[in-house]
């Protein structure tokens, strides 16, 4: 049972963004008491199974980490290759520095352990300056780029699609509906996956639906979804997590 939830906030005490105000908020009206600290606040405290956590990746993961519970990212699921509809690969930073000497064609590159580096599109040596400060070995995904025209976030509670959200480009132009709803399945038969998350879809130039992303709801932004739904849906994620610690 959850006792209090901790919410990252600045030191006035006020919330760094509109997603963690949301949060707060649903907690509140769902009956958690809510508890407005600092990044360094709530990385000083003793972690408890029973205290919730919620704000930044760099704010949670840690302290999961010390629970023994901070879960794999999910990011690019291999049972969701399927429906990313480009080429995708693992591999290190150093190769990627090689690969760009000369200009090729455009990847998206995003580092694995998360908060590295902002994910970011890479066509010339030039746009791998911002990582110079990683070692060689640092494993980063690599995605072939493409040009969406929009791109929306589906709220997912195991593999229902309850709510969803236009973030990005046209918002007239929406998925097809039939593949998120396959992705979201196809997902939620994993045994160990996660009980509450988020697909990213994209509507590209040739009106391809294709997968952006999936996001763990532990540390996921919101783009409107209803502020109750939303801390049920983080709460339920914390608990999953969470559980053997709590029998």
């Amino acid at each position: 049972m959850i006792e209090n939830v901790l919410i990252q906030c600045e030191d006035d005490g006020d919330f760094p963004n509109v997603a963690l105000f949301n949060a707060a908020k649903g907690f509140e009206f769902i009956g958690r008491e809510v508890k407005r600290m600092t990044p360094e606040e709530i990385a000083g405290r003793t972690p408890r199974a029973e205290e919730l956590v919620f704000g930044g990746v760099g704010v949670v993961r840690p302290y999961l980490a010390k629970l023994g519970c901070e879960p794999e990212p999910l990011d690019y699921p291999s049972k969701l290759r399927q429906f990313l509809g480009r080429h995708f690969e693992t591999e290190r930073l150093g190769i990627i520095r090689k690969r760009y000497n000369e200009p090729g064609s455009p990847v998206f590159i995003k580092p694995v352990e998360h908060k590295l580096f902002a994910g970011h599109v890479v066509r010339r040596f030039g746009d791998l300056l911002r990582t110079q400060s990683l070692p060689p070995e640092t494993l980063v995904y690599c995605v072939e780029h493409v040009e969406f025209r929009s791109e929306w976030r589906y709220y997912c509670d195991g593999f229902q699609v309850i709510g969803v959200d236009h973030y990005k480009g046209d918002p007239l132009l929406a998925p097809n509906p039939d593949v998120v709803d396959a992705a979201a399945s196809a997902f939620a038969e994993y045994d160990d996956g996660a009980a509450t998350y988020s697909l990213d879809f994209g509507v590209t130039a040739n009106s391809e639906t294709r997968l952006v992303e999936v996001n763990d709801m532990i540390t996921l932004g919101c783009y409107g979804l209803e502020a109750p739904v939303y801390a049920r849906l983080i709460e339920k994620r914390w608990l999953q997590l969470v559980e053997h610690l709590l029998q």
